[in-house]
């Protein structure tokens, strides 16, 4: 819904509302127009920030949309002390009205996670981004096809890769390998499943048990390396991981 339109489900805008509208939807063309050209530093968008809450309220997607604009223009301009309260703030309205586990909340607990690891906040950053993923694993949980399993969770990856890594700055190795095996084993399982949607009309009945097989070893394989992390077995997984290698291999192969 416009401004313009919005305001008159409320009431008849005055000729100075009028103006005020215009104004800021002029604001908002010209920061989105700066923010494609890169020109950053014409694209501080406090105004139109400030006229979208006063007049559409601070829990109005296009006044949350403006906040994060502001915020990404304040991050790539590298006053992140700016950007954090703005992608915090927008968080937790997200949170209260869209609920912690939506996509839009958790790409904004992202966002700021992000930050937090720029910042050299290692701690802080682990902490979201370990609520992130659980956020995501109960995504999947849903009731989604393979096909938007496989994507949802692609979106989410580098995130999953980048908690790995501030694991590793921690020296919590287990932790890293855990998830960096994870992350691996749902685009790889996901990856199947779609797959095996997408031509089951065209397999027989044999493919079809095969490739089935395939997901059931194959998470096995990952169940029984995790255990082994987890018994500090490190002959057993070591094993374990070349023969789940194996298994990727005439994977790749199957047609």
């Amino acid at each position: 819904m416009s401004l313009v339109s919005l305001c008159s489900h409320a009431q008849v805008p005055s000729a100075e509302q009028k103006e005020q509208i215009k104004l800021v939807e002029t604001y908002s063309s010209q920061v989105e127009q700066y923010y494609q050209q890169g020109l950053f530093k014409k694209a501080l968008a406090e105004k139109a920030f400030q006229f979208r809450k006063e007049f559409l309220g601070e829990k109005h997607p296009d006044t949350l949309e403006s906040q994060n604009n502001l915020a990404e223009i304040y991050k790539s301009l590298g006053r992140l002390s700016k950007a954090l309260p703005l992608l915090e703030k927008g968080y937790r309205i997200r949170s209260d009205v869209l609920g912690e586990k939506h996509p839009d909340t958790l790409t904004n607990l992202s966002n700021f996670a992000l930050i937090y690891k720029e910042l050299g906040e290692i701690n802080k950053a682990i902490k979201h981004l370990e609520k992130l993923v659980k956020g995501v694993e109960h995504l999947r949980s849903g009731d989604l096809s393979a096909e938007n399993r496989q994507a949802l969770f692609k979106k989410w990856v580098p995130s999953y890769f980048g908690l790995s890594y501030l694991y590793i700055a921690q020296s919590r190795f287990e932790d890293a390998f855990r998830l960096a095996e994870l992350s691996k084993a749902r685009t790889l399982l996901e990856s199947l499943a779609a797959k095996r949607a997408a031509q089951e009309s065209g397999l027989s009945k044999a493919e079809q048990d095969t490739l089935q097989d395939y997901e059931i070893r194959l998470a096995s394989f990952n169940n029984q390396i995790g255990k082994a992390l987890q018994d500090n077995r490190l002959n057993d997984r070591v094993r374990l991981e070349t023969d789940k290698n194996q298994l990727i291999v005439e994977l790749t192969q199957f047609e």
